[in-house]
């Protein structure tokens, strides 16, 4: 089966050099470095843009060593910072986690439970016992499978409907399908689960082995709202932005969200043309893709968060970043990547994102790349591991550590 993000993508947009320190950042690193790194950053990231044909796109680096702060960028307006805003799309997910274990905390929910069974001390399922929820498999779902992206939840947010399926849709993007006639068409949980249960769709049984899942992230967020009795933006926002002070993100489900004036305009090549990615319908993108942010925003959130400041102890933290299959790399809500360390990363229409730290260095850093190279199939996931090889390169300029790691994964 084909990535089918591109389709989705293209109707919804048819349808609608310098490094400063920070001037708010007393803790800036040597301006000698800081200097070198973006000197190289430039190099490197120039020459992607001469081997591919590229006219725009630049990037932001915002890293953090030892508590000292290093803010570069490459081919982007004078006046993009790291306050400027951007679409960060899975990295959304590193929230969705950490209100649910939030809740354990409060003991309102246990993430071994299934998600058919009732919440504790009360008499309503986690996920509503109604046909439009009844996915297959639903009994043997857990919270934490769905956390780590083993409980065989189809992804019909990257991959079609099979073509075997009796529906118009059928080997089709559902989502793109529905936006070609609506594109302002307001996406809904149970409407979204409900082409899963209604068809029967599945990846795997559950725990049988990883399959990364957008659509089971979105269950999570459904789940954050029943427990909570909030909505998922409204608990997210109490529990998790306002006790960090990350006053410049949010969460939004606009149908037609625009960015606002202060941000880092994002782009689309679709074969030669550089498609502005301005408008986008954040409905399709509840609970798993819908975080809007900046670089210092979400600096500070992966630095609190790992270090088990952001209101979870540092041993929930730590039960995070790790699966309960030794073979795999990713926890629970939490990507590791060698030679990086913990966080995650995100991809959506205009923006591909980097957010990691190593404990080990005391490095911490968001990369962000305002251009989708999306001339083929392929093409997007190359520019992903550039942006790895780029990250590496700073980070051992920056740390005076070379980062022993394997390819990457990038995670959408």
């Amino acid at each position: 089966m084909k990535k089918l993000i591109p389709l989705a993508l293209y109707l919804t947009l048819l349808l609608f050099s310098a490094c400063n320190k920070s001037p708010t950042d007393p803790h800036s690193g040597d301006p000698l470095l800081q200097e070198a790194v973006r000197t190289t950053i430039d190099s490197m990231w120039n020459a992607y843009l001469d081997e591919n044909d590229l006219q725009t796109g630049g990037l932001l680096l915002y890293a953090n060593h030892a508590g000292r702060s290093y803010q570069c960028k490459s081919n982007l307006p004078e006046n993009v910072s790291a306050n400027s805003m951007f679409r960060a799309a899975s990295i959304t997910k590193t929230f969705t986690a950490s209100a649910i274990m939030l809740l354990q905390q409060d003991m309102l929910l246990d993430i071994d439970d299934f998600i058919s069974d009732t919440m504790p001390g009360r008499s309503e399922p986690y996920v509503l016992n109604n046909a439009n929820f009844n996915i297959p498999f639903k009994n043997q779902i857990t919270i934490r499978m769905l956390l780590e992206h083993r409980a065989g939840v189809y992804d019909h947010t990257n991959y079609d409907i099979p073509d075997s399926v009796s529906a118009p849709y059928a080997g089709q993007n559902w989502f793109g399908y529905i936006l070609e006639s609506d594109p302002m068409h307001a996406f809904n949980i149970e409407e979204i689960i409900s082409v899963l249960a209604g068809h029967q769709l599945y990846s795997g049984e559950p725990g049988a082995a990883y399959s990364y899942s957008n659509t089971g992230y979105m269950l999570l967020g459904e789940i954050i709202e029943r427990v909570s009795g909030q909505s998922y933006e409204q608990f997210v926002h109490s529990h998790l932005l306002l006790p960090n002070s990350l006053e410049s993100t949010s969460f939004p489900l606009d149908v037609s969200h625009t960015m606002p004036s202060n941000s880092i305009p994002g782009y689309v090549y679709l074969e030669s043309n550089a498609i502005p990615a301005d408008v986008y319908n954040m409905s399709m993108e509840f609970g798993q893709g819908n975080l809007v942010t900046n670089a210092q925003d979400l600096l500070s959130w992966l630095l609190r968060w790992q270090t088990g400041a952001a209101g979870l102890p540092q041993s929930v933290v730590d039960q995070m970043r790790h699966s309960q299959y030794p073979d795999q790399e990713y926890g629970l809500g939490t990507s590791y990547s060698p030679g990086f360390g913990y966080g995650h990363t995100g991809a959506i229409a205009g923006y591909i994102s980097l957010m990691f730290y190593d404990p080990i260095t005391e490095y911490g850093f968001v990369l962000l790349c305002n251009v989708w190279n999306l001339r083929d199939w392929d093409t997007i996931d190359l520019e992903a591991y550039k942006l790895f090889d780029i990250a590496a390169k700073a980070k051992t300029m920056i740390t005076a550590e070379q980062p022993e790691r394997d390819r990457p994964v990038f995670h959408r």
